[in-house]
């Protein structure tokens, strides 16, 4: 009996280590060889951009897919801001890390505007997006024990594990089978408001899924039809107000603002999430529900600078 404990330990430890040392091998493909696109890439981008410190910075902006599309990484102008944005797949508590990291990056931190679709702070890290997108980026110990302890998911929390343990493997695995496959075999949506129908041929492809797994589980309370409007699910209320508190210890404002939204939409904020309304947008400058066409970008980021005051130099 013995020797078949010692034997089973030998065998556990080596393949253990054998795991660990495929996973190094493909996280020093990914760094060096191959040149693969990976799934969440922006995610890594912006992660890798906040802990980069500057005692020049002095505001961040954060968001989701359309806020990219509008101050995309790498396209500023003024040495005082840096974009993190990325997509929403990643929720409030991915937001809620990069401004985290950004503290401890930017001394001189002065503002943090994160630029949200409203429906996207229904976003509850549902299963089905949140396993190659949060948990594939925000995984450390600390980070995994924080979401289990806010939304008590054992099956997310098996993931995000995952990727704390074995991150190049899992992120080698999604790059195998990425989320678009989800979405294309997946039921068709039952959309609650009419962005949430996604439109054929452009845009974020996670916007395929949002009224599916937004609309699962008691902690959400769905917008009426044609309404858009900032419904927090438990992850957004929990991560929106640490990151607001972490920010009033620094001495840091908080600014929650919209991204322009289609006229064919009714806003309304009864929580008064956002600072300011939305800017509205006619409906044929996008190329879905949310996303504009390129050639209205620099239009819309140069009015969002303005109707907002912010502080950015051009």
């Amino acid at each position: 009996m013995r020797r078949f404990y010692r034997q089973s330990t030998l065998f556990v430890v080596g393949l253990v280590v054998a795991l660990m040392i495929c996973d190094r091998i493909i996280g020093y493909g990914f760094r060096h060889s191959w040149g693969v696109p990976i799934v969440g890439g922006e995610i890594l981008s912006a992660s890798r951009k906040a802990r980069r410190p500057d005692a020049a910075i002095t505001s961040i902006y954060l968001g989701d897919s359309v806020a990219h599309q509008l101050f995309m990484p790498g396209s500023e102008r003024d040495p005082t801001a840096r974009f993190l944005t990325s997509n929403q797949a990643v929720s409030v508590a991915g937001q809620c890390y990069l401004v985290e990291e950004s503290l401890r990056s930017f001394p001189n931190l002065k503002d943090v505007y994160l630029i949200y679709v409203p429906g996207c702070f229904s976003n509850n890290l549902p299963n089905e997006l949140s396993h190659d997108y949060f948990c594939g980026y925000f995984h450390q110990p600390r980070q995994v024990w924080e979401v289990f302890r806010v939304k008590r998911d054992f099956e997310l929390s098996a993931a995000h594990l995952g990727r704390l343990l074995l991150p190049n493997m899992m992120l080698a695995n999604s790059n195998w089978q990425p989320v678009v496959t989800t979405i294309a075999t997946a039921p068709p949506p039952r959309p609650t408001a009419a962005f949430l129908a996604p439109a054929p041929g452009g845009g974020e492809p996670l916007l395929g899924l949002l009224s599916k797994v937004f609309n699962a589980g008691p902690d959400y309370e769905p917008t009426p039809a044609g309404t858009y409007g900032p419904d927090l699910s438990v992850i957004s209320k929990h991560f929106l107000a640490k990151m607001r508190a972490q920010c009033a210890a620094r001495d840091v404002r908080v600014h929650v603002l919209p991204n322009p939204l289609s006229t064919a939409e009714t806003f309304a904020d009864p929580q008064h999430v956002y600072e300011a309304p939305p800017i509205r947008v006619d409906p044929s400058r996008l190329v879905d529900p949310v996303h504009f066409r390129e050639e209205y970008v620099r239009e819309y980021r140069e009015k969002m600078i303005q109707t907002y005051g912010l502080p950015l130099k051009q």
